[in-house]
């Protein structure tokens, strides 16, 4: 175990992967924590292997110095992520990908044992959270709830009431579930009369997860957020039947897991391409954090903070805090080698990225992020840093649509958003070819939607795209403009059930476009040596 004693230390650690070109990858963190404080246990899942697996380390939490971590091994040729701890310590919750590659499969695993039970797998699973005083494993099935007791191996009866619901939480007795359903209104089921109560009816629907949050006061008090004030995501609280802004900014915010009180409130910001960590307390704003992305952070007892951190030049880590000791748990264990990204903001003060190589030639290409609603953010990524130090610059841009900057920016409800994406784009990248003196053709590197709005974009602007590249798209045309093209995609794509998708492929192939097909992928690409992959086949393409 590595101790660092600085506070500045906790932002900015220094012990990353480093990753020469594809001679070494980071390893990679799904970007959530699973932790109980009374068991002294946490949890993630990371791809050391050929997939995602969960490692649980005992001991990390209570600065004892002593910590053991355990790699579960329950699925060898699928990605699991845990989900939750039993409160005897003694299970954890797992979500198995499924194999058409729509949606998990819920997986009980016992940790003394090392054996594992299927659970539940119709119509996908989410939300899978343990009781906090019962042998109970409340879950979402598709939109119904489930609650499954471990100790009998059965299904608890629940009501039948037509609500479709997308995901929940215990409170703090166990005696109800806290649920937002579909329509984003929250609700509180009474587990032993089989009674649902609505306790917050939305005025308009929330795009995002309401973030239940319970409030450490007992009871069915909890926090909650709402874009309904400001059109970004605002936090609410409700008790005895009442609901009331706490805290509003012109930047989104996302509750954390661990319950929180009103007088001591903590929470996650996005703020210019990073995610930070704020405190109120006592009408009091703190912000904890400056740059980089949070991706999740938990108040344990004793005034410990654990987090899962990246920036610019750090792979995704986790990171205890204990006083004024910072203590790394990994996975990842040396600096990376990094270029740091200026920052291009839009007239709508939206913010991209854009990352120079040290080549003397340069050559450009434009990153689209996926979604389309989601945000590039200023943390390590393979695909783009590997790139760099094949002389190829980025510029990774936040297009209309993208999260962070309100619900005007996202413009959800655009019935020609695609059109107007693509309008977005033009403006914003003359003005950065202006700024940067960029005069030849760039390349497009699209993502998943991102691909989508990189094969419109050469078709409608052919003379200003030199080669595009459609990496696991959900593109479902082929524009015949004269760029380059290069596919990447795994076999098991959920894309490929989509004949309009296949139909545009077998297109691409006719017009001898470059296709490189990942084995054992399905739409998010997991396995390290398909990233290795993907890095090659991305910078041989560009620089050709």
């Amino acid at each position: 175990m590595k101790v660092i004693t600085s506070i500045a230390a906790f932002a900015f650690l220094g012990f990353f992967t480093m990753c020469k070109g594809e001679k070494q990858i980071p390893v990679e963190i799904n970007k959530k924590l699973v932790i109980s404080a009374p068991c002294d246990l946490l949890a993630f899942s990371a791809n050391r292997g050929k997939y995602f697996a969960p490692e649980i380390i005992r001991g990390g939490l209570r600065g004892s110095g002593k910590k053991e971590t355990t790699t579960l091994e329950i699925e060898s040729n699928k990605s699991t992520y845990p989900q939750s701890f039993s409160c005897d310590c003694k299970k954890i919750a797992v979500l198995l990908e499924n194999s058409d590659d729509i949606g998990y499969s819920l997986i009980l695993y016992d940790i003394n044992n090392k054996q594992h039970t299927l659970i539940g797998r119709n119509g996908g699973i989410s939300s899978a959270v343990f009781s906090p005083n019962a042998p109970h494993l409340a879950y979402i099935e598709g939109t119904s709830i489930r609650i499954y007791d471990y100790l009998r191996k059965t299904q608890v009866s629940t009501s039948s009431k037509t609500i479709r619901f997308r995901s929940l939480n215990w409170t703090s007795d166990g005696l109800y579930l806290l649920l937002e359903d579909l329509d984003s209104n929250v609700w509180k089921y009474n587990i032993s009369a089989g009674k649902y109560t609505e306790l917050v009816h939305a005025k308009s629907y929330f795009w995002g997860s309401r973030n239940i949050t319970l409030d450490n006061s007992g009871g069915d008090a909890f926090f909650y957020l709402s874009d309904e004030v400001s059109g970004f995501n605002d936090i609410f609280h409700y008790s005895k039947g009442k609901s009331g802004l706490v805290y509003m900014s012109m930047h989104d915010k996302y509750l954390l897991q661990t319950p929180q009180s009103l007088d001591n409130l903590y929470f996650r910001s996005t703020e210019d391409g990073n995610m930070v960590i704020k405190n109120y307390r006592n009408n009091k704003l703190q912000q904890l954090t400056k740059d980089g992305v949070y991706f999740d952070f938990y108040t344990a007892p004793n005034k410990t903070f654990v987090t899962l951190y990246s920036d610019y030049s750090t792979p995704a880590t986790v990171l205890i805090k204990q006083g004024v000791n910072t203590i790394f748990l990994g996975p990842n264990s040396e600096r990376a080698d990094f270029v740091r990204p200026q920052t291009y903001k839009n007239t709508e003060g939206m913010g991209s990225y854009v990352y120079q190589s040290s080549a003397p030639k340069q050559k450009w290409a434009v990153y689209l992020h996926g979604g389309p609603w989601e945000e590039y953010q200023v943390r390590y990524n393979v695909y783009i840093q590997s790139l760099l130090k094949n002389g190829i610059s980025i510029i990774a841009l936040n297009y209309l649509g993208s999260t962070g900057a309100g619900n005007k920016y996202e413009s959800r409800e655009d019935a020609q958003l695609d059109q107007h994406q693509i309008q977005n784009i033009a403006r914003d990248l003359r003005e950065i070819r202006i700024k940067y003196r960029i005069r030849n053709p760039i390349s497009l590197i699209g993502v998943s939607y991102g691909a989508f709005i990189a094969n419109k974009y050469a078709a409608k602007y052919p003379d200003e795209v030199n080669k595009v590249v459609d990496f696991s798209g959900v593109a479902d045309k082929f524009y015949p403009f004269k760029s380059q093209r290069l596919y990447i995609y795994g076999e098991d794509d959920f894309m490929l059930d989509n004949p309009g998708r296949t139909g545009m492929l077998a297109q691409a192939k006719s017009a001898e476009a470059k296709i490189v097909i990942l084995k054992n992928e399905g739409h998010n690409i997991s396995q390290r040596q398909n990233i290795k992959t993907v890095i090659r086949e991305i910078s041989h393409f560009l620089q050709q």
